[in-house]
């Protein structure tokens, strides 16, 4: 596995009409949880964003206004290698798959 180090990991929101940006915990890179809550504590003035560097690899951008989320992995192949990106990336497919329509209701 390759050496996982965490290049930045910031949380933006906006408060009052002003941006505020944080440092998100160093071990935010072990679990995505992590992130998702300091997301769900954040949410004024339309929501938070998640910005993660990992290792000059990859990164990962995560959006959520209220109960909806918007994730970006920059490249999906890091799921091979960092646990982090394996975290998003079932995420994201789990995501779509809520969305996509039963092939049974294709027909009607």
């Amino acid at each position: 596995m390759a050496n996982e180090t965490l290049d930045f990991a910031l949380l933006a929101w906006r408060e009052d009409g002003t941006w505020q940006v944080s440092r998100l915990p160093d071990d935010a890179l072990t679990d995505i949880g992590i992130v998702l809550d300091a997301l769900r504590a954040q949410q004024v003035d339309g929501g938070a964003l998640a910005m993660m560097a990992i290792d000059d690899s990859f990164f990962i951008a995560i959006r959520q206004v209220g109960e909806r989320m918007q994730m970006v992995l920059s490249d999906v192949l890091m799921a091979l290698e960092y646990e982090i990106a394996a975290e998003v990336l079932e995420l994201l497919i789990s995501n779509l798959q809520k969305k996509m329509m039963p092939m049974n209701q294709l027909a009607t």
